[in-house]
C-alpha cells in the first residue's frame, strides 16, 4: 500500500516539476538570445533590464525546483 501513496505522490509532483523544468528551459533561451545581442554590441538599456529580470528569474525557479526535488525525496 505505501508503494502505490509513493507513486500517486509522484504522478502529483512530477507535472509540477515538469512546469517548472520547462520554465527553466524557455528562461535559459531568452537569456542565451539576450547575451548574443549583448555579444554584438546591440544591447539596448530595456535588453539590459530585460536580461537581469531573466537571470533573477532563473535562480528563483532553480531554487523553487531544488525545493520540488527535496519535498518529493522526503515524502
Amino acid at each position: 500500500a505505501r508503494a502505490t501513496a509513493q507513486t500517486e505522490a509522484d504522478k502529483i509532483k512530477a507535472p509540477v516539476q515538469e512546469t517548472v523544468l520547462k520554465d527553466l528551459q524557455q528562461i535559459s533561451e531568452r537569456i542565451e538570445n539576450l547575451i548574443q545581442v549583448k555579444s554584438m554590441g546591440l544591447l539596448t538599456a530595456e535588453n539590459q533590464k530585460t536580461l537581469k529580470k531573466l537571470v533573477e528569474q532563473k535562480k528563483r525557479r532553480t531554487t523553487d525546483l531544488k525545493r520540488l526535488q527535496s519535498k518529493q525525496r522526503a515524502s
